[in-house]
C-alpha cells in the first residue's frame, strides 16, 4: 500500500463513447496523487484502443488490463483492487465520471478522523448520452428533509427496504475496509449492493469505525440504453440472490414485490416461468405475496360453496391459490399450487 495514493479502479464494457469524458474527469481532479487502473471486460467496440491511447498520454500512472468478456462485475472489481496500490480506492464504471473536487473532499474528510473508513455523497448528477445534465436528485430523500445523521444502520435498512442506498461510484473507501470485508462477492450477480451491505454490516459490528456521507452531489451518473440496471429480469435475479444470501431470515421486501409484479405484468408466461425457476427465492416471494403477485395477469374465479366450505381461487398458469373456510368451525386454510405441486397452509 502506498500512503496518500488514491487508486481509481474503473471498469469498461462497450463504453467507447464515454471513456474520454470519464478519464478526463480523473485527470482533472484537484487531488493529484492518483493512479488509474482500467479493466476492459471484452468490449466489442474500440474501448481498449481508446484506453491505451489515453494511458500513453496520461499525466498519472495508468494501467490498462483487457480480457475476454466475463460479465462478472464483482470479480472484475476484485481484480482491479488487487492490482491497485493506493491507501484510498474508488470503484467506477467508465460511463460515469467525477466532479473536479470529489476525491479531495472525501480524502480531507477521512484525514480529519482516522476512524472514518468510507466517505461519499448522497446524490449523482445524472447525465445523458451527450453529457447533458438531466437531474441532480438525492436517492435518499427521506434523510435530506431532516437533520438525521446518516448511519450504517440507516443505510443497511435502505438496502433491505429500497434495494439501494448510496452509489459506490460516489464513495471513497480506505483500502483496509475493502480488505476486511473480503471485497465483492464473485459467485452472485450483485456487485454494488453486496459491497455496501458487507460494509454496513462490518461498521455496525465494529462501532469504533464509521462512515461519512455528505448531502451533496459529487459524481456524474450516465443514463443510456445499455445501462445494466435496465434489464429487469437480470435485476430481479440479482435481487433474489442478494436477498437470499443477506436477508433470508426476513420477509420478502416490498420493493422486491414491486419489481416482481412489474415483471409479471410485462413479460410472457414462458419468460416468467424461466425467471422463477432460476432461483428458489422466487418461490418464497410467491408464497408470501400470492395475491400481490398476480395483480396484472390473474384470473380470479367467483366464490364457490362446496359442502361446509366456501372457497375461491386465484390462478395463473404456473401458480394458483385456493382459500378455504369451514362454515361450521370457522377454520381457514390455503392450498397453493406451484408448477403442479400442492402446498397446504
Amino acid at each position: 500500500m502506498i500512503k496518500d495514493l488514491c487508486s481509481i479502479c474503473c471498469l469498461s464494457y462497450n463504453h467507447a463513447d464515454y471513456i474520454q469524458y470519464s478519464i478526463e474527469s480523473f485527470f482533472n481532479q484537484s487531488y493529484k496523487n492518483i493512479e488509474i487502473i482500467a479493466l476492459d471486460d471484452g468490449s466489442s467496440d474500440n474501448s481498449v484502443d481508446i484506453l491505451n491511447n489515453m494511458s500513453n498520454n496520461s499525466p498519472v500512472p495508468f494501467t490498462v488490463l483487457s480480457q475476454n468478456n466475463t460479465g462478472n462485475i464483482g470479480a472484475n472489481f476484485n481484480n482491479l483492487f488487487k492490482k491497485s496500490q493506493g491507501e484510498y480506492v474508488i470503484f467506477i464504471a467508465l460511463d460515469d465520471a467525477l466532479t473536479p473536487d470529489f476525491l479531495k473532499e472525501q480524502i480531507d474528510i477521512m484525514n480529519s478522523d482516522s476512524n472514518i473508513l468510507m466517505s461519499g455523497t448522497t446524490a449523482p448528477i445524472i447525465i445523458d448520452e451527450n453529457n447533458n445534465i438531466q437531474s441532480n436528485k438525492s436517492f435518499i430523500n427521506e434523510f435530506e428533509k431532516s437533520n438525521s445523521i446518516i448511519t450504517p444502520e440507516i443505510l443497511l435498512e435502505l438496502e433491505y427496504n429500497k434495494a439501494h442506498s448510496v452509489f459506490i461510484q460516489g464513495c471513497l473507501f480506505k483500502r483496509e475496509l475493502i480488505d476486511r470485508i473480503g471485497g465483492f462477492d464473485e459467485d452472485i450477480l450483485g456487485d454494488d449492493i453486496v459491497l455496501r451491505t458487507k460494509i454496513f454490516n462490518y461498521l455496525i459490528s465494529n462501532p469504533n469505525y464509521s462512515l461519512h456521507i455528505k448531502r451533496k452531489s459529487g459524481f456524474y451518473y450516465r443514463r443510456h440504453s445499455s445501462n445494466v440496471s435496465r434489464n429487469l429480469s437480470r435485476f430481479l435475479l440479482l435481487l433474489a440472490q442478494y436477498y437470499d444470501r443477506y436477508w433470508n431470515d426476513k420477509p420478502v421486501s416490498n420493493v422486491f414485490k414491486k419489481y416482481f409484479i412489474e415483471y409479471i405484468g410485462s413479460s410472457s408466461e414462458n419468460d416468467t416461468i424461466s425467471l422463477i425457476k432460476s432461483h428458489s427465492y422466487f418461490i418464497k416471494v410467491l408464497l408470501e405475496t400470492p395475491d400481490a403477485s398476480i395483480l396484472y395477469s390473474s384470473k380470479i374465479s367467483n366464490s364457490k360453496n362446496k359442502g361446509n366450505y366456501n372457497y375461491y381461487t386465484y390462478s395463473i398458469p404456473f401458480f394458483s391459490i385456493k382459500k378455504y373456510k369451514n362454515f361450521i368451525t370457522g377454520k381457514k386454510y390455503k392450498i397453493i399450487s406451484i408448477f403442479g405441486i400442492n402446498i397446504t397452509l
